[in-house]
């Protein structure tokens, strides 16, 4: 599986891609691949043309595509949806960029993990640690009871009262 697909948080991010145009418009027709997926925190034009000309409607999230001439484009996520759900290129191009980046981000959380490892594993024994010191002090204050006192404390949890 190639690792290209990408996810931008940021439209910076974007504007910077090479082959990004600001200009160019996308439809199924030109419709050749998807670069990634994004989420923004800023309005972004869509530049997908349908039947009543190019979107220009204002959205934050989409995906970054590609045209057959090369050129990257913002495909908003409503004119996804409602322009390019027929298209099965399009689908498929969709599931195998989100199926990339849900990789790339268990990885990204492995490795946190390992890089942590030392210290979930010091941690995870303290705490096992203050487990057992816990029911060492449960044990002293429990023989310090009558039975006739543990006996009322046990049913007293069994039934909630």
């Amino acid at each position: 599986m190639a690792e290209k697909s990408e996810f931008f948080s940021s439209f910076v991010d974007i504007e910077k891609r090479p082959h990004y145009s600001p200009e160019c418009e996308i439809s199924p027709e030109n419709f050749h691949t998807l670069v990634g997926e994004y989420r923004l925190d800023e309005d972004v034009i869509c530049q997908v043309k349908g039947h009543k000309g190019i979107c220009y409607q204002k959205h934050r999230s989409g995906w970054l595509g590609v045209t057959n001439d090369g050129l990257e484009v913002l495909i908003g996520g409503h004119c996804a949806r409602n322009y390019f759900k027929a298209d099965k290129s399009f689908a498929l191009e969709r599931k195998r960029v989100r199926k990339e980046i849900d990789r790339k981000i268990a990885l990204y959380k492995l490795e946190e993990y390992r890089k942590n490892k030392m210290s979930i594993s010091d941690e995870l024994s303290c705490l096992r640690q203050e487990i057992i010191d816990t029911r060492v002090k449960l044990d002293q204050v429990h023989k310090h009871f009558p039975n006739a006192v543990l006996s009322f404390i046990d049913s007293a949890q069994k039934t909630g009262s």
